[in-house]
């Protein structure tokens, strides 16, 4: 196919990927501001239930009335993200075909090994490179 077509798959595979993490960003905010919601709450209760106040020292009760106020805050944030997130939509990558799918990733394999094969060959150079001065201080000795 050549450079041209691996361009095209690499762009389609490269739209595919940014609409599957798209998805995931958001299933992960709103998770994550639940998960806010629900520690705030706990911070809440334990700063201000008498039954477990007993438990804390003065410092911790106001460091759990602090950070109460602060998880709320940072929830309200990924609140306001998700509703501007949501008030538009997601764009559809163009499909790809099964063989396209396949040539795709046969691709990204490539670029991974060619991006390796790189990296072995700067150890490799630097590996020889550090040898031969060891050597050479060695041999001054």
């Amino acid at each position: 196919g050549g450079p041209a077509v691996e361009a095209k798959l690499l762009t389609k595979e490269s739209c595919q990927g940014a609409a599957r993490m798209d998805a995931v960003a958001l299933a992960q905010l709103e998770a994550t501001r639940t998960q806010y919601l629900d520690a705030a709450h706990l911070l809440e209760r334990q700063s201000a239930d008498p039954a477990l106040v007993v438990a804390n020292t003065e410092r911790e009760t106001v460091r759990f009335t602090d950070l109460a106020a602060k998880f709320r805050m940072r929830a309200s944030a990924m609140e306001a993200a998700v509703r501007t997130l949501k008030k538009t939509e997601c764009p559809e990558p163009m499909p790809m075909t099964t063989a396209e799918e396949d040539a795709a990733q046969l691709l990204t394999v490539k670029c991974q090994a060619e991006q390796v094969g790189s990296q072995v060959k700067h150890v490799a150079d630097q590996a020889f490179t550090g040898r031969g001065e060891e050597e050479a201080g060695g041999g001054e000795n």
